[in-house]
């Protein structure tokens, strides 16, 4: 599964960073709304996770034209 992960990061970057991000916020999200207020990952508090979460989100987000940028670069000549 984490070798999957990985090639499917390689390949895609930034959106597949993305992707995994907006999977995580929303299962974050739920499960404080169900009551969970505490993670077992270092950060603890499930804010801090969201926080940290919603940081890798937008800075993917603002990754993604340069990555496409590079992508047209390489194929491109």
């Amino acid at each position: 599964m984490f070798t999957t992960i990985a090639l499917i990061s390689a390949v895609l970057g930034p959106i597949a960073v993305l992707a995994f991000a907006l999977i995580a916020i929303a299962g974050y999200a739920k499960a404080r709304r169900g009551g969970l207020l505490r993670s077992r990952c270092k950060l603890g508090d499930t804010r801090l996770v969201l926080a940290y979460l919603s940081v890798i989100a937008v800075a993917s987000i603002v990754a993604i034209p340069f990555w496409v940028m590079l992508w047209m670069r390489m194929l491109g000549g």
